[in-house]
């Protein structure tokens, strides 16, 4: 394969090496299929891996396959949430966050937005309780804020300090969150405060 790749019109990555090695004599031909044969077991490995565990995902969720067969615009966002629900190379640079507390959501209340695809983002509440239909869903007893999020962010979580207040269900479709956006963002949160009352516990 290296010694096949050795002509100017060859642009491939392995090509470009194998040029780059030709000028100025930086790689032997070892380092050079060593490389390469990394890059293409990496580049394979990783691929039928992520695709094996979104299959999984899906199998074990049916009604996640259902709503993708049905609604295929939905395809793109459900590629990076399975990145995020079931990566083949589980590393994440993780923010710890202490939770010594739970609260119902008011409306002004500052509060900060944790997500995958975002990172952290900052609003307040703009209602309390709100009924709203995502993705073809009914969702009711929400509430709503005006952070920013995007695809891969669902189930991220609402905190304002050290206290719970929601995790994100969905919104507005944004495609990047910035400062010139501030303020026309609607998405809507599962009070967690419901959802311990409604099971018996708290946080502490």
């Amino acid at each position: 394969m290296v010694a096949d790749s050795h002509h100017e019109a060859d642009t491939s990555l392995l090509g470009t090496l194998r040029l780059a090695r030709q000028r100025d004599a930086a790689l032997t031909i070892r380092e050079l299929a060593s490389l390469m044969a990394l890059l293409l077991d990496a580049g394979y490995e990783t691929t039928i891996g992520q695709t094996a565990l979104a299959v999984l995902a899906l199998l074990e969720h049916p009604e996640q396959w259902r709503f993708l067969v049905n609604r295929p615009e939905h395809v793109p966002g459900a590629v990076e949430e399975l990145l995020r629900y079931a990566p083949v190379v589980p590393i994440s640079f993780t923010r710890v966050a202490q939770i010594d507390n739970s609260a119902w959501p008011t409306v002004g209340v500052d509060m900060d937005r944790v997500g995958v695809s975002s990172e952290d983002t900052t609003g307040y509440v703009t209602s309390e309780v709100v009924t709203v239909t995502i993705d073809g869903v009914q969702l009711e007893q929400m509430f709503e804020s005006n952070v920013c999020a995007l695809g891969g962010d669902s189930g991220g979580p609402a905190l304002r300090g050290t206290t719970a207040l929601g995790l994100l269900s969905g919104g507005t479709d944004e495609t990047v969150c910035n400062s010139d956006s501030s303020g026309t963002y609607r998405n809507y949160f599962m009070p967690v405060q419901r959802v311990l009352n409604a099971r018996g516990l708290h946080v502490y």
